[in-house]
């Protein structure tokens, strides 16, 4: 080799090229990731999920409604180390809060991200929309249905879709709590109302408001195990 020079000229070219690719590549994931969370209007973290939802290869739906839901189970966590975590599941009315305590911030982060998941996700649409202004007018007594703890908000919000339009729509936001009995309730979306879908494209409408699928199950108060959402039953791809 120190006979001959050209061949390590030649290997630190190979080397240089094989650092610059990496580079490169790690660079335009991050730059494409930037992108995709600013298009959808969510909060950190929720593109990803959303991607996983509208059909990511090698997705597991039970994996997905747990992340999306907070309900976490990661690779080598136990089931009593989940049980302690989420609460026992096992709720009576004594463990229903008084009421919902939740931020406009979180219930705008919320809805954004669901309108714009079923926008993309249910519909196909390229429309994205901006939320802003959002009043929380109300929040309705904590319940207990299905071992679950159940609530909603309601108000008003101002809409802008990325083709234009703009106006002030009522809300109904739709909350489960991840653990009634933690000294800090999480609360989080499952489903949603607007009072006019006029500034959606044609069809939203039809498919807006349920954009994880779960919507009429956690309605009718269908049991969930232990209190965890995500595993309630199989993931429903053909409505996501």
């Amino acid at each position: 080799m120190n006979k001959r020079p050209e061949y390590m000229i030649l290997v630190a070219v190979i080397a240089a090229l094989v650092v610059s690719i990496i580079a490169s590549a790690v660079s335009c994931a991050t730059i494409t990731g930037a992108i995709e969370d600013r298009i959808n209007g969510s909060t950190p973290g929720y593109n990803s999920i959303i991607e996983d939802i509208e059909g990511g290869e090698g997705a597991n739906p039970s994996d997905i409604l747990d992340e999306l839901t907070g309900n976490g189970g990661g690779d080598g966590e136990s089931a009593d180390d989940e049980k302690d975590r989420e609460g026992s599941g096992d709720y009576t009315e004594k463990d229903v809060p008084k009421t919902m305590v939740i931020d406009v911030p979180e219930l705008t982060d919320d809805l954004q991200a669901c309108l714009n998941s079923d926008l993309y996700g249910r519909l196909g649409s390229t429309v994205t929309v901006e939320l802003s202004t959002l009043t929380k007018e109300d929040t309705a007594a904590p319940e207990l249905k299905g071992n679950r703890v159940l609530s909603k908000a309601t108000g008003t919000v101002d809409i802008k879709t990325s083709d234009g339009k703009s106006g002030t729509v009522e809300y109904t936001s739709y909350y489960y709590a991840q653990d009634p009995t933690a000294d800090t309730i999480t609360w989080y979306i499952y489903a949603y109302d607007l009072s006019s879908y006029d500034l959606f494209p044609s069809g939203f409408d039809k498919v807006a408001g349920d954009p994880m699928g779960v919507r009429d199950r956690i309605d009718s108060g269908i049991p969930a195990p232990n209190s965890e959402l995500g595993r309630d039953n199989e993931f429903n791809s053909e409505t996501a």
